[in-house]
C-alpha cells in the first residue's frame, strides 16, 4: 500500500470520527505542513499553532474529508492559508525569528568528511535561504514535499509557468552559488 492509498483509507476512517486513524493521519502528514508553514511564518511556536489549527479544522470538517481527493493540496492550502491569516495577526506586533535547527549527517567514518559534508550542507542550505521569498517556497515544495509542478501551481494560485520559471531561476542561482564546491567533490 502507498502513502495515498494509507492516506485515502484513513480519511475514511477519520470521516467515521476514528481517533485513532486521525492521530495516525496527523502522524503522516504534520511535518509537512509544519515545514511548508515555515516557510511563510519563519518561527516554530508559529508553525506549532498553525499545524495544530489546520489539524483541528480537519477534524471539525471531518465528516467531509473522505471525499477529498488530493489531500496533500488540500492539506497544503488549508496550511497556507492558516499562515496567512497568522502572519495578518502578527504583522501589527514586533517582529520575531527562530531558528530549525539544522540537520545534522551522521553514519561517516572520516572526521574529514563529515567536516566537509557540514560545511557542503551549510552552503547549500545558506543558497537555499538567499534566493528569493517565492522561488525558495517554490523549489522547496518541488524538491523537498516532493510536489508536481502542477499541485504547486494549484497550491500557491500560480501558472505552472511560473512554477516552471522558478525552479529554473532558483537552480541556476544555486549551481552558480555552489560551483566554488565542485572541487571538494572530485578531491574524493
Amino acid at each position: 500500500m502507498n502513502l495515498k492509498e494509507i492516506t485515502k483509507d484513513l480519511l475514511v476512517k477519520v470521516a467515521e470520527s476514528d481517533e485513532r486513524a486521525f492521530s495516525n493521519l496527523f502522524n503522516i502528514h504534520s511535518f509537512k505542513a509544519y515545514r511548508f508553514a515555515y516557510y511563510f511564518l519563519k518561527s516554530k511556536a508559529l508553525c506549532d499553532e498553525v499545524v495544530s489549527d489546520v489539524f483541528i479544522s480537519i477534524w471539525n470538517n471531518r465528516k467531509k474529508i473522505d471525499r477529498i481527493t488530493n489531500f496533500e493540496a488540500y492539506l497544503f492550502t488549508l496550511t497556507k492559508n492558516q499562515s496567512l491569516n497568522y502572519l495578518d495577526k502578527i504583522s501589527r506586533t514586533p517582529a520575531f525569528t527562530s531558528d530549525i535547527p539544522p540537520e545534522t549527517m551522521s553514519g561517516f567514518e572520516n572526521p574529514e568528511e563529515k567536516i566537509i559534508t557540514n560545511e557542503l550542507e551549510k552552503a547549500i542550505n545558506e543558497a537555499i535561504d538567499n534566493l528569493p521569498e517565492k522561488c525558495k517556497i517554490i523549489f522547496l515544495m518541488s524538491r523537498e514535499d516532493k510536489l508536481r509542478h502542477h499541485e504547486i501551481a494549484e497550491i500557491l494560485s500560480i501558472s505552472e509557468k511560473t512554477v516552471n520559471a522558478q525552479i529554473g531561476n532558483a537552480l541556476k542561482k544555486l549551481y552558480s552559488e555552489l560551483q566554488k564546491y565542485l572541487y571538494i567533490f572530485l578531491s574524493f
